[in-house]
């Protein structure tokens, strides 16, 4: 996915066209790092000596190196971002899911009322979840679910480690884990989110939601 800067003397026609204004600033900054390949993906970090050979496999499917293309391209997964204006505050949430062709499935983005960063983003898994469910894919698709929240992700996969104030979140979060035979959820850095980050973060400033369709 990774592109030179330069193209015969100018500037890659492709790269130019990310500064088109049709994506809000942040979606443009990713997909440009993205088409330079300068996400910090694992492969990234072993290149800089910072992981060793074995662990430089993607933690989703166990059988690649996660490089930039493996990642937004070949391996299936549930990015989802949940953001707050305040501590407790407006908040929003927001996710999309690809396949393991890199098509997208489906988008979500929705106001969720008052609420501090830890509950949005326990909610954005939660509703992650609840679309999956419902689904024609749960019977028979393992469920991955990608969020750069240490806390929320920690809490799903520790229940008994979650505050009191989220149990109830967590506790619903549970019943709906029954309903699916494979799922993981796992942290990943912030700088994957693109657009997982601007759909929880227009909710905050429109209220109209974005709801998924199958």
């Amino acid at each position: 996915m990774g592109r030179s800067v330069v193209y015969v003397g100018q500037i890659d026609p492709v790269l130019k066209k990310v500064w088109m204004g049709l994506a809000p600033p942040k979606v443009e900054i990713f997909i440009w790092q993205a088409l330079r390949g300068h996400i910090v993906v694992r492969n990234v970090l072993f290149e800089r000596e910072l992981l060793t050979e074995e662990n430089v496999s993607c933690p989703l499917c166990k059988d690649d190196r996660e490089t930039v293309d493996h990642l937004l391209l070949y391996c299936t997964q549930f990015n989802v971002d949940g953001s707050a204006r305040g501590q407790p505050g407006e908040a929003g949430i927001g996710g999309i899911l690809r396949d393991d062709s890199g098509n997208t499935k489906l988008v979500f983005s929705k106001f969720i009322g008052i609420a501090d960063s830890n509950m949005a983003e326990l909610l954005a898994i939660k509703e992650a979840f609840l679309i999956f469910v419902a689904s024609e894919w749960s019977t028979n698709t393992e469920l991955i679910i990608e969020s750069d929240s240490l806390n929320a992700t920690k809490w799903v996969n520790e229940p008994n480690s979650v505050p009191w104030i989220h149990r109830q979140i967590l506790f619903q979060i549970k019943g709906l884990k029954k309903k699916i035979k494979n799922w993981s959820v796992v942290h990943v850095f912030r700088e994957m989110y693109g657009i997982a980050d601007t759909l929880a973060k227009s909710r905050v400033y429109r209220r109209s939601d974005i709801l998924p369709s199958f």
